[in-house]
């Protein structure tokens, strides 16, 4: 775009728009019994589209509004008047170059500049304190303060195409169209012939163990008090799809629209046909890292009509209370799933780790990367696994009609590419996606003896044993395994750019003198890390906490000085808000991995950080002492104690059976012939020899949980967050008691 040429964006007036005419008008509408009246769940969805958006139209009409980008938003006529005063008496002194008006110019100069300041203040702080329940937002305004952002959206698109640079719209999303379109299919097509070791027929015999032979999953029509809730609870400013019907007048019209979408979506589950135009996604490229002018350093951002995603919800519910009823899905696989996360996932992981560790053993550790596996799955592959899960053909049917024929726009600016094909990988941005995914990759289980741990498409072999050859042998026959799995299934290892990689564990000692892991597979050997990242969490190969503690202190001190540079605009409640949206997030991520591992300077040096948070929240000097009543007048714990909550929470969830189920090998209840009072909710504490082994969830759960009264660990009788409110006023109280002792840095 020139620098001359103004920016304008297409936006629905609202000016005489309410819900109350909205349903008023919606309610005037006939929307006939889909479900019966109709053959074609097309035509229905594009009767229900049309009959929409014509009301849509006529009260929220489109209009072009033009975009003042070097506008501050609190500028308004009494500052650029007063800006107007300030640039005539600067003319004036020029011309006369008079003392006088050398002065008068001062003052109006210094007035704007007050006044500016004023104007500023006021709007931030109005801004921020307006947004305080709204997460979204809250981050908008924080970026436009200047906290640092990965990516930056407002930049205009530039290609490079044939050697030459282009900054025209249409030709760019045409550029990113052919290049997403053959992205997956290119991929395949380097990847070498298949052995068939891991043809259907394993895959047959991995789930005759589950007993799923005699299954026949169907879909059931839902009901309009499911359709009505999925639509109460859209996020109105959820971006419109290729159809633009956007979140909002979803959400509002929700009362009168959930009678037809009940049943559009009852006739696509009695047809087995997802409608074509739900098929239709709008992709916006979202720039990631590298050269702005490559098309693969930018990831496309898919927007879906939002009835399809209501459709997909209900399918998702359905599909995934059948998975979990059977427990098809697999064990170690903590991603896209109700109660598994990456901490639970890290912390399973640590405690693996520190196990060997107690028993004088060393683990090994490949982390696979792979490319574009989302984008790369084979659909005529994921049906046949479908059919060994026990779906019926009316089901395998409706996904087979949902994944196939899909099509894509780019959108650059104004501007949309021509229709691209898909080929191959399951929606991005769709409901269904993840679980898809989650099928596919389900019985790779199969193809090693190793421990196989997964989060979504990241997933790391481990194992354990008293020898390097042992270790190196077992890793090299499942990695390579692995690899033939990967091949016939049509997905593509990342071997470069330092993707897929190796590590050691072990104690220093121990990992002294010990040769270097050599993992290959082919020509290629697996370079051997001394840390790695998985799941963002930086795991050293002693499992020091080190690098991770300098992460997170760095991270923390860079955005509390970016909070004491806009201190003026916050008062005491935007700073606390602050500093628990931006900043203890940080102290808390995968903490069970890898605080209780530090020595007592990085202890020191954690708290000291969250000190410094505490003084710029309560408006203290540098060097004031913080004590209790600071961590209670804030409501923050130590972060000794914080870690410590985060421990009990975790057997709470045990306990309460919302964690996942690999926990069970963590955490062992102590059985009692007679239910005692004093031993009902206890854990077995395991015999740790040394003081690493000791670091681990399965040593510190029982220790920390065995502790706590019977009144606390009544898990029938409360939910998670009354059980952390109740375990830090039992902190609380603890530290008051320890008030004379000098037990936190400063």
């Amino acid at each position: 775009m020139k620098y001359s040429q103004h920016k304008y964006i297409k936006v629905r007036s609202l000016k005489n728009y309410t819900v109350d005419l909205f349903c008023e008008l919606l309610k005037s509408i006939h929307f006939p019994k889909y479900s019966t009246e109709y053959n074609d769940v097309n035509e229905a969805y594009t009767d229900i589209i049309e009959k929409v958006m014509s009301v849509i139209n006529k009260i929220a009409p489109l209009k072009e509004i033009r975009i003042k980008g070097n506008t501050q938003m609190w500028f308004d006529e009494e500052v650029i008047e007063e800006i107007r005063i300030r640039d005539k008496m600067f003319s004036k002194f020029k011309k006369s170059k008079l003392h006088i008006d050398n002065v008068n110019y001062k003052k109006a100069r210094n007035h704007v500049q007050s006044l500016i300041k004023r104007k500023k203040k006021n709007f931030i702080t109005t801004t921020l304190k307006n947004n305080i329940g709204k997460p979204k937002e809250l981050w908008k305004s924080l970026k436009k303060l200047g906290l640092p952002s990965k990516s930056d959206p407002q930049s205009d698109i530039c290609l490079k195409k044939d050697g030459k640079l282009s900054f025209d719209h249409k030709t760019n999303a045409e550029t990113f169209k052919d290049f997403f379109s053959n992205l997956a299919s290119n991929l395949v097509a380097k990847l070498p012939i298949p052995s068939n070791n891991f043809g259907m027929e394993t895959v047959k015999n991995y789930y005759k163990d589950k007993n799923l032979g005699q299954e026949n999953f169907v879909f059931k029509p839902t009901n309009i008090n499911v359709i009505l809730k999925l639509l109460e609870d859209i996020n109105a400013t959820k971006a419109a799809g290729i159809d633009n019907l956007a979140g909002r007048f979803l959400k509002d019209g929700a009362s009168i629209l959930a009678a037809p979408i009940t049943e559009l979506c009852d006739l696509s589950i009695a047809t087995s046909i997802f409608p074509e135009r739900c098929k239709i996604a709008k992709l916006k490229p979202l720039y990631k890292k590298g050269l702005k002018t490559e098309p693969k350093n930018y990831r496309p951002i898919s927007l879906l009509p939002l009835i399809s995603k209501i459709i997909e919800k209900v399918i998702h519910n359905q599909t995934q209370e059948y998975l979990d009823k059977h427990e098809v899905l697999y064990r170690y696989q903590s991603g896209f799933r109700a109660n598994h996360s990456t901490d639970s996932c890290l912390s399973y992981l640590n405690d693996k780790i520190l196990k060997g560790f107690d028993k004088g053993s060393i683990t090994g550790m490949i982390l696979i990367d792979l490319q574009k596996a989302f984008d790369t799955i084979d659909h005529e592959i994921l049906l046949k696994k479908m059919v060994y899960v026990g779906f019926s053909k009316s089901v395998l049917c409706w996904f087979k009609s949902y994944l196939q024929n899909r099509t894509f726009l780019v959108n650059v600016g104004k501007e949309y590419s021509t229709g691209g094909e898909v080929n191959c990988g399951v929606p991005q941005g769709s409901i269904l996606g993840p679980l898809l995914f989650l099928l596919y990759v389900n019985d790779m289980s199969q193809a090693v003896d190793c421990d196989l741990l997964l989060y979504a498409d990241d997933s790391c072999l481990v194992f354990t044993g008293n020898d390097i050859e042992t270790i190196e042998n077992k890793l090299n026959k499942d990695f390579n395994s692995l690899c033939e799995w990967f091949i016939e299934n049509k997905l593509s290892i990342h071997f470069g750019e330092d993707k897929t990689k190796s590590i050691l564990f072990g104690s220093k000692h121990k990992l002294k003198n010990i040769k270097e892991l050599d993992i290959r597979h082919g020509e290629i050997k697996i370079k051997q890390n001394s840390k790695v990242t998985y799941l963002g969490c930086i795991l050293d190969n002693d499992l020091s906490g080190e690098s991770m503690a300098t992460k997170v202190m760095k991270t923390i001190n860079n955005r509390l000085k970016f909070l004491y540079r806009k201190q003026t605009f916050l008062n005491g409640a935007l700073r606390r808000l602050l500093c628990n949206a931006l900043i203890q997030p940080h102290f808390d991520y995968a903490s069970t991995a890898w605080y209780p591992n530090l020595n007592k300077r990085l202890t020191k040096g954690i708290q000291i950080a969250q000190n410094k948070c505490i003084r710029f929240c309560l408006g203290l000097e540098n060097r004031t002492h913080i004590g209790v009543n600071e961590f209670v007048s804030i409501n923050w714990l130590p972060t000794k104690q914080r870690f410590e909550q985060c421990v009990c929470v975790s057997v709470f969830k045990f306990f309460k059976e919302t964690a996942p189920n690999y926990v069970s090998e963590v955490y062992h209840p102590i059985n009692q012939s007679h239910d005692t009072r004093r031993s009902k909710n206890k854990l077995h504490k395991p015999l740790r020899s040394k003081n690493l082994g000791q670091k681990g969830l399965s040593f510190m759960g029982p220790k920390l949980w065995n502790n706590l009264s019977s009144n606390v660990k009544s898990v029938a009788d409360i939910n998670v967050n009354k059980f952390k409110h109740d375990i830090k006023e039992i902190f609380f109280e603890d530290l008051k008691k320890k008030e004379d002792d000098i037990y936190i840095y400063y």
